[in-house]
């Protein structure tokens, strides 16, 4: 379903050099020719990178995530014993 939609580039990674010697080009050609996909193969792949980056991005966030802070109205004697007490 997600390459139905438009996609320009998808990334494969075969954990089989052999394998992927044998069928890099089949892959290239049939995304190409069918769907006018780019197809990129990942050479290096650092399975502790992966892990970690996944741990920032799940406790930290998007560098540029909005997120919404809810401000309520304080009413005026609130924002006056707010003053007066801190």
């Amino acid at each position: 379903k997600y390459l139905k939609k438009d996609c320009n580039d998808i990334y494969v990674l075969i954990g089989d050099n052999k394998i992927k010697t044998n069928f890099e080009e089949i892959f290239r050609t049939y995304f190409i020719k069918s769907r006018g996909i780019k197809v990129n193969f990942i050479d290096n792949f650092d399975t502790e990178l992966l892990i970690s980056s996944a741990v920032n991005l799940s406790t930290f966030g998007w560098k540029k995530e909005a997120i919404p802070i809810t401000q309520t109205k304080n009413s005026l004697i609130t924002r006056i014993f707010k003053s007066i007490f801190g």
